[in-house]
């Protein structure tokens, strides 16, 4: 499965029907509207990632719950608990699907046998965004536990906020506080929201499209052509290239994420101002 901010299908079908949904047709309460996003949320990751949706609402139940036990206990030990099972669950999802076969595969894990069975690679496929909503959820229940926040209005108000699927796939990571803000009143569609949302998007897509893939190109075929490597200045030049590459990709999603978002009238913070 593929689908992210670069498939065609996210702006001819998957935004509209998410703005329609959410700001026209089921635009009198906002929990209703946030009920729509956290459907269109589910959506937009199931078709990008899988099954994999299924760690995404093990993160969201086990960091919900969390919270909510956390701020209405007061016994320090019960609540010092409920923070390391939170933190245990997110951090033990993102240990195996991102870093156990990296370990495998560096650290020689591939030597060792369980009797006559050797170890080896598991091949798990990395979950889109799961950096993203596992320190994000993470940083929720933190937040609570030092009695800085307390916790959401609703279940569908947090699991919005865990899935909202302009910052899923690559963030920026947002705090709990900040997004409750832009929640306290029906989400409303607005012109100067709409003409900024898609001057960003198009931003974000020259970024993409004409820089950052451009770059790969050149990129991949100096580092892959083995008699390149022995040319100083071609090495220095796609060195270069990566660095600018990685930042044109990253902040691209970026741009794209922040318009996505002021469609809804949800502001989103900067990650990239130089």
């Amino acid at each position: 499965m593929s689908f992210d901010f670069t498939n065609p299908g996210y702006y001819f079908w998957f935004l509209p029907c998410a703005a329609v949904l959410s700001l026209w047709i089921f635009n009198k309460r906002i929990q209703t509207q946030l009920g729509i996003l956290l459907l269109m949320s589910y959506l937009f990751f199931y078709l990008a990632s899988g099954w994999h949706l299924v760690l995404l609402l093990i993160s969201t139940i086990v960091d919900w719950t969390a919270g909510n036990k956390i701020f209405n206990s007061h016994d320090q030990p019960s609540r010092k608990r409920w923070l390391t099972i939170s933190l245990t669950v997110n951090l033990c999802l993102l240990g195996t699907f991102k870093y156990l076969d990296f370990l495998i595969r560096s650290l020689g894990w591939w030597s060792l046998k369980f009797g006559s069975v050797p170890m080896e690679e598991i091949g798990l496929v990395l979950p889109v965004g799961i950096s993203f909503y596992t320190f994000q959820t993470m940083s929720y229940t933190i937040d609570i536990y030092r009695r800085k926040e307390e916790p959401a209005d609703s279940m569908v108000s947090f699991a919005c906020y865990a899935a909202f699927f302009p910052q899923l796939v690559a963030g920026p990571i947002v705090r709990y506080p900040h997004f409750r803000e832009q929640i306290n009143k029906p989400l409303v569609f607005t012109w100067p929201r709409f003409k900024l949302a898609l001057t960003l998007i198009l931003f974000g897509l020259v970024k993409k499209l004409v820089f950052a893939d451009n770059f790969a190109v050149q990129v991949n075929h100096i580092f892959s052509n083995g008699e390149s490597l022995d040319n100083s200045i071609l090495i220095y030049w796609a060195t270069l290239l990566f660095g600018l590459q990685i930042y044109c990709d990253f902040s691209a999603y970026t741009d794209i994420a922040l318009g996505s978002a002021h469609l809804f009238g949800i502001q989103l913070p900067e990650n990239f101002r130089s």
